[in-house]
Order: structure tokens, then sequence, then C-alpha cells
């Protein structure tokens, strides 16, 4: 699939009309791939991710749609809304796929979003489809494009960290890639074929149809049970994505009203115990470096200022040879004049006058300034030692002299002091940011414990979601043994029957099924473990260990371990390091899932330090799909990273809010580029 054109319209900031055409500048290749859309916070980037997914799957609660209306145009009674999405297939399909909202009717009370309506037009090549047609072509996409899979492709970056730090993401990656893989409809398959074998079952010779139903009432029990533990799971996964948000939004709050992370509260602790680490380990230093002055080096510790004397005596001696030639261009106009003056007195009848003279002076000091180049920066360096040029040759080689004979274990420690103090400065620096004191301290205290309420029903939840999917996981384990002893139970009766044939054909064929599924996922997560491996090690920093990635293919669950063979827990891991695992494993999924969709990144580098920024762009956007849509700001991709990506770049526009009109329009061109 390939996106050509977005058009949205009355949608949140996008007020007017507005179109994307993602064919717009260089030909869409392998090598221009990057569709690069610039925007401050606010501008509406976050918007065209929501817009694309409410297109292609829409939105069961209304509400949502109404409350997304450009707020400007709901104020004044326009309640249309549309948003249009036009794409290729990979069987080269040209589709247009049109959702619309309105309010048909007047009303005398004011208008909800009980009252919109929405509307749907597909067209397949430029024709308009049926409403029978338009149906199947929405369920083919859900089919082959399930929106569960689509986070995988359609991101953002600043909410994907879940995918390493939550324990549960391990079920929607097992779902989202059965789906991508399509094992969900094989096991649907499956259960089809059961169903027919029960059917044919019922009449076959010596078996009643009592003795069937009772165990078929039996395992329908039990799958109605199951089917109420589903339920419970869904509502509470849509419970926790409740009060993530919440949870979010308050954190968000919390940034903008503190100014850092909530989550930088542990760093501070952490910080506290770092800070008394690098105090004992100043200490050690200190005593380590005491014990080699003692016995050697008296001097070792001026080392680090002998650059600095060198530079001072080598200006200063400068200052001299400058002053120097200051001082003679001064006095020897002067002197020439006075022995010309003493000839004349002598030897002429008429001297010259003083205007002959005083030409005459200028002249001689050009001429000397010819010869006598004086560069006129004495004023620059303030004259500190005074040294004698005896003298301070007599430092210089006193200085070497000291330098050769202290050992490189005194050095070293001196530069681990000078770094480890420099820790220390900024760890302090960051602790004092944020202490409070007074209301202040107050407000503080009733954030925090909002944010600690919020994280704990998100715990409680997530706990009482693990005991439900445990008791899934039973219970689908006691209804397929049930199953296979009601097989076993036919296995003699059907070889006698006349529908043995038919009924052992199926059974074969749900048998290669479900061998063929274990393989299929096998391979599938072998080849998951290996692009999420490499991708993960290329984003890594220099230095950081990672040597085995491995998932359980009952579980999804991943295991990270470094070079020493300890488990790295993705709890542990710095933000910028989860949102680099959860690119890689979006990275890997994308690359064996072998659906070729877009890839929208939104605010992709926020969380991320130099390093890491450096590697996701060189490494991971020229390289994460046949289309990339980045969605950044001007911090993110900057003007450093705008120039790795130009190679790459088929277009690039950014996004201009106006305030006062309250609209986003559309300008050519990325910030400070033109296109």
């Amino acid at each position: 699939m390939r996106f050509d054109r977005l058009i949205i319209q009355n949608y949140k900031t996008f007020r007017n009309r507005t179109q994307f055409n993602f064919n717009d500048g260089h030909p869409p290749t392998s090598k221009h791939n990057v569709f690069l859309i610039g925007g401050m916070n606010g501008a509406g980037k976050t918007s065209i991710l929501e817009a694309v997914n409410l297109c292609l799957y829409g939105e069961r609660k209304l509400d949502k749609v109404f409350k997304s209306i450009n707020q400007y145009e709901l104020e004044n009674g326009n309640y249309d809304c549309s948003i249009e999405l036009q794409f290729v297939m990979e069987n080269s399909d040209n589709i247009c796929l049109n959702r619309s909202w309105n309010i048909p009717y007047s009303f005398s009370h004011a208008p909800s979003s009980e009252d919109l309506k929405e509307k749907i037009t597909i067209k397949k090549n430029n024709r308009i489809i049926s409403e029978g047609e338009q149906q199947s072509f929405l369920e083919y996409i859900n089919t082959e494009i399930p929106e569960g899979i689509t986070q995988f492709f359609f991101f953002d970056g600043e909410k994907i960290q879940h995918i390493a730090a939550d324990e549960y993401a391990a079920m929607d990656l097992k779902n989202s890639m059965e789906s991508a893989l399509g094992i969900q409809n094989i096991h649907k398959l499956i259960d089809d074929l059961d169903h027919i074998k029960r059917e044919e079952r019922k009449d076959t010779p010596g078996i009643t149809n009592e003795d069937i139903q009772l165990q078929e009432i039996e395992i329908g029990q039990l799958e109605n049970k199951k089917a109420k533990l589903e339920k419970q799971s869904s509502e509470i996964d849509a419970q926790l994505d409740q009060y993530k948000n919440m949870l979010s939004e308050s954190k968000t709050f919390f940034k903008k009203e503190f100014g850092f992370e909530s989550e930088d509260i542990k760093q501070k602790e952490a910080n506290e115990k770092i800070r008394i680490q690098r105090s004992s380990r100043l200490s050690e230093i200190d005593m380590e470096m005491k014990n080699i002055i003692q016995t050697n080096f008296a001097f070792a510790q001026l080392i680090p200022f002998f650059d600095k004397v060198r530079y001072q005596i080598q200006n200063e001696k400068k200052l001299r040879v400058e002053r120097s030639k200051q001082g003679i261009a001064d006095t020897i106009p002067s002197e020439i004049l006075n022995e010309i003056k003493k000839f004349e007195e002598v030897n002429r009848k008429n001297p010259l006058t003083e205007a002959e003279l005083q030409f005459l002076q200028e002249k001689i000091t050009e001429i000397i300034h010819k010869y006598i180049k004086i560069k006129g920066n004495s004023g620059k360096t303030p004259e500190i030692l005074k040294l004698p040029d005896d003298d301070a040759k007599k430092i210089i080689i006193k200085m070497e002299d000291i330098e050769k004979g202290v050992s490189d274990k005194f050095i070293q420690l001196l530069k681990e002091k000078q770094k480890v103090q420099i820790e220390l400065e900024k760890i302090e620096k960051d602790l004092s940011k944020q202490n409070f004191e007074g209301s202040r301290l107050t407000r503080f205290n009733e954030v925090q414990t909002r944010l600690e309420i919020f994280s704990t029903d998100i715990g409680e939840r997530n706990e009482k979601l693990k005991r439900i999917n445990i008791d899934i996981d039973t219970l689908s384990n006691t209804i397929s043994d049930k199953k296979q002893k009601l097989e076993e139970a036919y296995t003699v009766l059907e070889k006698s029957t006349k529908k043995g044939d038919f009924l052992n054909r199926l059974t074969n064929i749900s048998r290669l099924l479900t061998e063929y599924v274990d393989q299929l996922r096998s391979t599938k997560i072998n080849q998951l473990e290996i692009s999420t491996f490499q991708m993960f090690k290329q984003l890594l920093s220099k230095g950081e260990s990672v040597v085995q990635l491995s998932i359980d293919p009952k579980t999804y669950l991943i295991t990270i371990k470094n070079d020493s063979g300890h488990v790295i827990r993705k709890e542990a891991l710095s933000a910028g390091e989860k949102e680099i695992f959860a690119i890689s494993l979006l990275w890997g999924l994308a690359q064996t899932s072998q659906l070729k969709l877009p890839i929208i990144i939104d605010t992709p580098l926020s969380r991320l330090d130099s390093t890491h920024r450096d590697r996701i762009v060189s490494n991971y956007f020229p390289n994460a799909g046949h289309q990339v849509i980045i969605l950044s700001t001007d911090t993110e991709v900057d003007k450093k990273y705008y120039a790795i990506l130009e190679n790459h770049l088929q277009y690039a526009i950014h996004l201009k809010y106006n305030p006062d009109q309250k609209f986003t329009t559309i300008e050519e061109g990325y910030f400070w580029r033109q296109s």
C-alpha cells in the first residue's frame, strides 16, 4: 500500500480543506522515500496520524468525532467534517476512501454527538462502488490490515515506550503478529472444520444425538465462560487505555507546572545514590593523588595549568616585542627631525619652516611604519607574569621536566577527578531544580499523589488482567483437552461409517493446518528476533552491550541479555533506550509480517539523546519502509538531521498554525528550507 493523498476538512486545527499530496517532489522511489512534515507543537501533526486511522477504520464513539470538529466552526454551527485518503493497493488498484460526518437536520436544541451521521464513499479505480461492495471492502481492509497491527506502522514516538516497559505488551504483540500473518484466519478455518465435523457426526450410527449434545453442551459452557472472560479482558483493556490517557495528561501537566518529567522523581532518588558514590570516589581519588604527591610529585597538581602558563608566557613575550616596536616607531621620527634641525641651523641660511618640518616628520613616520609592522593587539593580553626571557625559559624547561616525571597513573587520576567533579556538579544542579517550598511544595505533593493514584489503578488492573488471561489460557487448555477426548471417542466409529473418510480428511486438514501454524509461528518469531536484534544493535549507543534477544514462541515475552549473560530488565531501561527498543521491535515486526504499509512517525526524537538521535536518523528513517512520513518539530529534525535526511527526501512541507483564526495551513519547505 502507498498513500497518494490525504484531504482533511474541519477536523481539529484543519479548519479549511487541507490537502497533503504525497506524490509531490521527487518521484517516490526507494532512494527518495521520506516525506517530511514539520510543525510546532499544537500545529496539527498528531491530527494527521489520527486522521489516517479514523479514515481507514472509522470511530464507533461519535462523541470523539464531534469533539474533534474545529472549535471555531463548531461554535459557528458548521458540523460538516470529512477525511479522504487516496492510496494504491498492492494489486495496483487505486482506492479513494472518504468518510464524512454532518448533522443533516436543524434542531430546536443545540446539536450534540448523538445527532452526528457518518457517510462513507469509496471509489475503486475512479468508479464509485455499491454499499454491498463497500462493506466487503471495509471487511477486507480489517482482515488484511487489522486495526491492531497499524499501531506498529502508524505511531507516536512519545507513546511507544509501553511496548518495552509494559509486561502485558506481549499479548498485544502476539495478537498483532498473528493477525499480520493470517494465523487468526487459519484458526477460524480450523474452528469451522470442527463445526462441520460435529454436525456430520450427529447422525453417525452407534452414537446418539443426546451423547453428542451432552459433550457439546459441556464444551459450549466452557466456551461461554471463556467468552465472558475475554469480554472482561477487553473492558479492562479499555479502562487501562482511559487511565493511561489520564496519567499521560497528568504527566504533561506536571512537566508544564514544575519543569521536569514526573519520572525524574525516581531519577532524583537514583541521582542521590550516584551523588554519594561520586563524592566517595572523589575522596578516594584525592587520597590516591595525595599518596603519589607525597612520594614523588610535589608539583603534580599544577600540570593542568601548564598549558595556560605557556600560553601566557608566549603572549607576554609578543607583547614586549610589540611595545618595543611601538617605542621605536614613536621615538625615531623625533630624533631624525632634531638632527635635521641642527644641520639646518648650522649649514643653511634659510632653514626649513615649521610646516615643512611637520610634513617631513609625517613622511618619516609613514616610512618607519611601512617597515616596522605593529599588530596593535597589545591591549588584549594582560601582563601578569612579567618574566625576563631567561626566567621564562627556565620555567618552561621546569614544567617539561615535571610533566616527564609524572606517572601515567597520576594523569589518569587527574582526568578522572575532573570528570567526576563535572558529573557531581551536574547532579547537584539537577537535584537543586527539584526542591520546592511552601505552597509550591503542597501543589507538587498533590499532583504527585494524583500520579501515584493513577499508576496504582493501572497496576491493579494490570494484575487483574493478568489473572483473567491466566484463566483464559487454562480454559483454552481444558476445552482443547475435551475436544481431543471427543475426537478419540469418534476415531473408531469414523472408520466404520460412510462419512469416516470425509471426517478423517477434515481431521487431517485440521491437523496439517495446526502444524502449519506452529511452523509458521516458529519461523516468523525467529525472523522477528533477528530483525529486531539487528536494528537494536544499530541504534544503541557505542558501549551499550546487548548480545542476545529472544522471544518466547508461546507467550511472546521478550528477553534481552548483555555480554555477561545477565537479563536486562526492560523496566530499567531509560526513556530513550525504551524508545530505541520499541522502534527496533516495530522495525522487526514490519520486516517479518511483510505487510507493505507506509510508516507514519509522529514526534520521533523528543526523548532521545544526541547519540541515539544520530543513529535513528541515519539507520532507521531511510530504511523504515518504502514510504516514510515523518511528523517533526524543528528541534527534533533540526538543520543537522535535515542535512542527513536530505538525500532521502521526497518532499518537505511544514504546518503553520494561526492562533487568531484557529486553523492550520501548509507551506512548502521545511521551516528554514524551501523545497
